[in-house]
């Protein structure tokens, strides 16, 4: 876990030591967690699963609002896939 979290958030995605060379900032700091990187790449899965553009629109709604529920439907649906990933990692 990283950051204090009381989530597993899988450590980072991309571990380096905390002198390292590049890090010109000379904070070592980590960068985005496993969880966080397994998220956009579900985020990305969804943009290319997308049928045919169309985005169901209840009757008192606007797009903006069925974007932001379809949106927040793929975000809960990542974190949990995210979750679910680390979960199983753990175990072995």
């Amino acid at each position: 876990m990283t950051n204090n979290s009381l989530k597993d958030d899988g450590g980072p995605a991309f571990p380096r030591a905390p002198f390292d060379v590049n890090d010109y900032a000379g904070d070592g700091a980590e960068g985005m967690t496993l969880r966080d990187w397994v998220m956009g790449q579900c985020v990305a899965a969804a943009f290319g699963a997308t049928t045919n553009g169309e985005l169901p629109i209840g009757p008192n709604e606007t797009v903006e609002q069925a974007m932001q529920r379809r949106w927040a439907d793929i975000a809960r649906g990542a974190a949990m896939a995210a979750d679910a990933m680390i979960v199983e990692r753990n175990k072995s």
